[in-house]
């Protein structure tokens, strides 16, 4: 070992939470019909946000690979190759041995090996031809599409129900550890109850109605009294994730409409009336997260002054450091900063910069031809600018179209006024000074060229029109 590989581990080790030592479990394989490549097996390491940690295998010209993977505690992973994925459990100091058809990969995967990892990767990969083939998902689809809420109520439950008895039937027959069991049972229970919190809501979108229109059986939410709502060993389901979040905005359905700020201060609140120890944590975390990137800053930030107080008093914050660096990437296309500057040519090879605007509001919208939700705002943003037809007010629109071709056919479709403007791809030097990651992404500018809501409502916002005629007058 070299000293610097040597420093690296010591460096890991330093970083690992006290009392947690990685250990390595080792995957291997054998795939038929394999296509050369590498066999991948990754987790996310942390809750909020994208980090994985990915570990890989060359598959040999015989179908053969293995690997080490670093872990300080078992975890649910996904194991995936050739564009294939499926889920795996490893738990550390186990070995794990994956048999596989590449060409008929879901059907085929069996595991060997040693230790708890081989029993329970074998439930989730029946679990899946089970439960989540395309027969089975095509009934839920129609359940929370067509079928009446009540029958659709009890399908959900009864697939629950169905989901229990095939976990209890395999524990019978094989040795899952109580602890791993317990996960599977939450997993077919959360994903139930996510769905049914979900529903109404699914309902009102589709109809065009309030939730609050959306007709109910008077004991329809009468499950929520059987939830365990906080269930930190649950953290690591996606279907934990989908249920606290699902059962926060259920919660605010309750309540009176606000607007978007007082919005996320009232779910704020609201999150520490409902979770406890880790799992508000957790919530308190991923809402400021996406109140930085998709909601109000101000409210984001009020609410990561409120987080730190918890460090202030000395108590396990784990996720600031992620959450500082989230605010200070952000802050300067936050609310009270300059606007970037852009200088891009519009359809006519016209130079255009923000500076040519001077004097009055600016609604900028980045956007693409190939962006769904992007286009189906342009109808309002042509009413938009009929209501504001005469004033001192600019609509910017910037494509990160890759194609210009795409951009010009687009534009001509839409037949949208306005001043157009190409940006050549999301990795260009205008769509990254605004940070864009995802479309639509929109920012309203005053007449100075400062920032006064770097996510302000799209055109079908109903409030949207107020906010412009705010800054119009000042």
């Amino acid at each position: 070992m070299t000293k610097h590989s040597l420093l690296l581990c010591l460096v890991s080790l330093m970083l690992l939470p006290l009392g947690l030592i990685a250990e390595t479990a080792r995957v291997s394989g054998q795939i038929e019909n394999a296509k050369g490549g590498e066999a991948v097996v990754y987790y996310s390491s942390s809750l909020i946000g994208r980090d994985r940690e990915v570990f890989s295998g060359e598959v040999g010209e015989d179908g053969s690979f293995e690997m080490e993977v670093e872990l300080n505690e078992a975890r649910i992973m996904t194991f995936a190759y050739n564009r294939e994925v499926t889920s795996i459990y490893l738990k550390p100091s186990d070995e794990l041995m994956v048999r596989l058809d590449a060409n008929e990969f879901d059907e085929t995967i069996k595991y060997e090996g040693k230790g708890e990892s081989v029993a329970a990767s074998n439930y989730m990969a029946a679990y899946f031809l089970k439960f989540e083939d395309t027969g089975v998902q095509e009934d839920m689809r129609d359940a929370f599409g067509n079928q009446p809420i009540e029958k659709a109520k009890s399908f959900f439950i009864s697939l629950m129900q169905s989901q229990h008895k095939f976990l209890q039937a395999f524990a019978e027959e094989n040795e899952l550890s109580d602890n791993f069991a317990q996960l599977m049972q939450d997993k077919s229970t959360y994903y139930a109850y996510t769905n049914l919190l979900n529903l109404p809501a699914y309902r009102a979108y589709k109809e065009g109605m309030d939730i609050s229109e959306v007709e109910l059986p008077e004991d329809y939410y009468n499950f929520t009294k059987k939830i365990k709502v906080n269930n930190p060993d649950a953290l690591v389901l996606n279907e934990y994730i989908g249920f606290v979040r699902s059962y926060l905005e259920f919660a605010y359905s309750q309540e009176p409409k606000l607007d978007s700020y007082q919005e996320a201060n009232r779910k704020g609140e609201l999150t520490k009336e409902i979770f406890k120890g880790e799992v508000l944590q957790y919530m308190q975390a991923s809402m400021i997260m996406e109140q930085f990137q998709y909601g109000s800053f101000m409210a984001a930030e009020k609410m990561l002054k409120d987080y730190k107080k918890s460090a202030a008093e000395e108590e396990e914050v784990p996720f600031l450091d992620k959450l500082t660096a989230v605010y200070e990437s952000i802050k300067p296309i936050s609310p009270g900063s300059n606007a970037p500057e852009i200088e891009l040519k519009d359809e006519n090879g016209k130079e255009v910069s923000l500076e040519d605007f001077k004097g009055k509001v600016i609604y900028l919208d980045f956007w693409a031809s190939w962006c769904g939700p992007c286009r189906r705002e342009m109808p309002y943003a042509r009413k938009l600018q009929q209501d504001f037809k005469g004033k001192d007010v600019v609509f910017l629109y910037v494509s990160v179209d890759d194609s210009e071709e795409a951009w010009r056919k687009a534009m001509e479709e839409e037949k949208l006024d306005g001043i157009h403007l190409w940006a050549g791809g999301f990795r260009k030097s205008v769509p990254e000074s605004y940070l864009v990651k995802s479309i639509p992404n929109y920012f309203l500018i005053d007449k100075n060229g400062v920032i006064v809501n770097n996510n302000p409502p799209r055109p079908s916002g109903p409030t949207l029109s107020e906010e412009i005629k705010a800054y119009l007058e000042e």
